[in-house]
C-alpha cells in the first residue's frame, strides 16, 4: 500500500511540534540541572557536626552579611527549606543544630526589615514577605511548608510579627497564592486570626476596595483560608458582643462572605481541612479554630438589618443601600438554612460528634440575640415594624432548623427564653416554635 505524502503545512506544524517537545525536555533537564547544582551549594545545616557548627555557622553569617540584603535573605529561605526537606529524608526525630536556623531567621529574614531606613522600610518589609510568599509557594511538600512556616511565624509571636503575618496573608490574597493561603490556615491561632480578619478588610474594604474580587476568589484558591477568615469576620462583627457590636459591618464584606456561602453552603459548618502532615505536627492541634461561623453569621442575617436600633453606629450611606444590604441579608439566610439541610443529609459521619460540639448554636447566642431583638422593639419606629417581624421570623427558623439537626439545644433555656419573648412584639412562628419544644421538654 503507498504511503501518501504529507502536505507541506502539516510537514510544518509536525517540525514545530518536535521542535517543541524538544525545547521542553530540554527546558526541564536544565532546571534539574540547576536545582541540583543549586541544592549542592546550600548547606547542610542537619549534617554538621558538634566540633565544627561553631566555625561553620560563623562563616555561614560572614557569607550572608558580605552578599547583603536581598541575597542574604533569599539565601536564608532557601536554607531553611532544605534544611527541613532533610530532616524529612532522614526521617529523624532529632532537629539537629536548629539554632542555627532560628539564628538565620531572626538575624537574616526578620531583622532586615527592623534596620532599614525609615524611608525604605515599608519597601523593604514588602519585598521580605515576597520572598517568603514564594518560598512557601515553591515548595509542594506540606509537611515542608508547613515547618518552615511554623519556623518563620511560630505560635508565640506578637507585636510585629503578627502584624507581618497579617500583611504575609493580604499579600497572598493579592496574589492568589493558595499553597500560602492554605499553610497560614493550618497553622494560624484563633486568637491570631481575629487581627488578620482586621488587616484584611482594611485593606481589601478601604484602603484598596477594587481588589475586593481577590478577596472573593479566596474560596476557590483556599476554602480552608475562607473558613478562617469568615470566622473572624463574624468575631469582629458581632452584634450581640458588648465590645464589638458599635461596628458597623461594610456592605462591601457582607456582599463577600453572602457569595461565600451562596456558592458553598456548608461552609459556615465545615472544618477547616488540615493537612496529613498534621498528625505529625503538634501545633496544628491547637491550631483549628474551635468554633464555627454559623451562629455569627445567624446574627447577622437576625439583628443585621437592625443595626441601627441595638447601638451600632451607622452613617449616612445606612439608608441609601438599605434595598441591597437587605437583600443580601435574605440571601445570606436562606444559604444558612441550605447548609443546615445539607448538613442534616449527610447523617451520621465520623466528624458529626465534632460539628455538633463546635457548630452548636451556644444556647447563650440565643438568649443575647432575644434581648438584642427586644431592645430592637423598644426603640423602633413605625417605620421598623416590617424589619422587626422580618429578623423575628428568622430568628425561628433558625431555631426551629438548627434544633431538629441536632446544632441547638433549646430545651436547656427554653423558660429564660420565654421571658425575652414577652418583649418582642407578638409572632406567629416564634410562637409555634417555642410552645413545639415546650412540650418536648
Amino acid at each position: 500500500m503507498k504511503r501518501t505524502r504529507g502536505s507541506p503545512a502539516q510537514k510544518k506544524r509536525a517540525k514545530k511540534a518536535r521542535v517543541d517537545v524538544e525545547k521542553r525536555q530540554n527546558d526541564h533537564e536544565n532546571k534539574t540541572k540547576n536545582r541540583t547544582t543549586s541544592d549542592a551549594s546550600i548547606p547542610d545545616i542537619i549534617s554538621w557536626q558538634e566540633n565544627t557548627v561553631a566555625s561553620l555557622c560563623l562563616r555561614l553569617n560572614e557569607d550572608l552579611k558580605s552578599a547583603g540584603f536581598p541575597k542574604s535573605t533569599q539565601e536564608s529561605l532557601h536554607i531553611l527549606r532544605h534544611y527541613f526537606t532533610r530532616h524529612q529524608q532522614l526521617n529523624s526525630e532529632n532537629w539537629k543544630n536548629r539554632d542555627v536556623i532560628d539564628s538565620l531567621v531572626t538575624t537574616f529574614i526578620f531583622n532586615t526589615h527592623r534596620t532599614a531606613k525609615p524611608d525604605r522600610a515599608a519597601i523593604t518589609t514588602l519585598h521580605i514577605l515576597q520572598m517568603i510568599c514564594s518560598c512557601l509557594n515553591d515548595e509542594s511538600d506540606e509537611n515542608v511548608r508547613v515547618r518552615v512556616f511554623n519556623c518563620l511565624f511560630p505560635p508565640n509571636i506578637s507585636g510585629d510579627m503578627l502584624k507581618l503575618e497579617a500583611q504575609l496573608v493580604s499579600l497572598a490574597i493579592s496574589c492568589g497564592l493558595s499553597r500560602v493561603l492554605d499553610v497560614v490556615a493550618w497553622c494560624m491561632l484563633e486568637e491570631h486570626a481575629a487581627h488578620t480578619g482586621r488587616v484584611i478588610i482594611t485593606d481589601f474594604c478601604c484602603l484598596l476596595p477594587s481588589m475586593l474580587p481577590n478577596l472573593q476568589n479566596v474560596l476557590k484558591s483556599s476554602p480552608s483560608m475562607a473558613a478562617r477568615l469568615l470566622t473572624s469576620f463574624t468575631y469582629i462583627f458581632d452584634i450581640t458582643s458588648a465590645t464589638t457590636r458599635g461596628e458597623l459591618l461594610p456592605l462591601s464584606l457582607l456582599s463577600v462572605v453572602t457569595e461565600w456561602v451562596h456558592s458553598q453552603p456548608m461552609l459556615p459548618y465545615d472544618r477547616v481541612s488540615t493537612p496529613s502532615c498534621s498528625l505529625f505536627h503538634p501545633v496544628l492541634s491547637h491550631s483549628t479554630s474551635s468554633s464555627l461561623p454559623v451562629t455569627g453569621l445567624i446574627v447577622w442575617t437576625v439583628l443585621g438589618p437592625l443595626s441601627h436600633l441595638v447601638g451600632v453606629r451607622v452613617d449616612a450611606s445606612w439608608r441609601k443601600h438599605d434595598v441591597k444590604r437587605c437583600g443580601l441579608f435574605s440571601r445570606l439566610h436562606t444559604s444558612i438554612l441550605r447548609g443546615a439541610v445539607e448538613y442534616e443529609h449527610r447523617g451520621m459521619k465520623a466528624d458529626n460528634v465534632w460539628l455538633r460540639k463546635h457548630v452548636t448554636l451556644h444556647t447563650s447566642h440565643v438568649i443575647k440575640i432575644a434581648e438584642r431583638l427586644a431592645m430592637a422593639a423598644a426603640a423602633a419606629t413605625s417605620e421598623d415594624g416590617e424589619l422587626i417581624q422580618l429578623a423575628v421570623d428568622r430568628f425561628a427558623q433558625a431555631i426551629q432548623l438548627l434544633q431538629s439537626c441536632q446544632l441547638l439545644d433549646i430545651k436547656s433555656v427554653i423558660s429564660d427564653l420565654n421571658q425575652h419573648v414577652d418583649k418582642i412584639p407578638s409572632n406567629r412562628l416564634l410562637h409555634i416554635v417555642l410552645s413545639h419544644w415546650t412540650k418536648q421538654q
